[in-house]
């Protein structure tokens, strides 16, 4: 049976519990764990710190590697707005996307507020509060 204390077997139960959808059952079972002792532990042996680590961090690759951050959404929204071969509504609405961004269309408002908040206490309040 494998060791939860290995290397290698909190990878085994990492990528398994990743590449399965988040099945903690069949991540342990992939793992090298028997069926039976899995139906059993397999909440336990995900929870282990070193196997949450590991999960946290290929999580944080993957995302990095799904999710477009703002240099590569202004990158795209540049290439529409200079391809000459898209039609002419898509690349203006590229332009006012990548306008928006960099807040070409703030409205600024400045104003002084001056407010005044006043407080009046119960008869029971005052007597409470002596």
């Amino acid at each position: 049976m494998p060791d939860i204390r290995d290397k290698d077997t909190q990878k085994a139960i990492a990528d398994a519990y990743i590449a399965n959808g988040g099945n903690k059952e069949r991540a342990v079972i992939a793992a090298g764990y028997s069926e039976r002792y899995a139906r059993g532990n397999a909440h336990r042996l995900v929870a282990d710190s070193g196997v949450q680590a590991m999960i946290a961090e290929r999580n944080a690759v993957i995302s990095d590697d799904r999710i477009a951050d703002m240099a590569e959404i202004n990158a795209f929204w540049t290439a529409v707005m200079r391809d000459r071969e898209t039609k002419m509504p898509e690349r203006l609405k590229a332009s006012e996307m990548r306008a928006k961004a960099l807040g070409a269309f703030l409205d600024r408002v400045e104003g002084n507020m001056d407010s005044r908040v006043t407080l009046s206490l119960s008869e029971e309040l005052k007597d409470f509060a002596q």
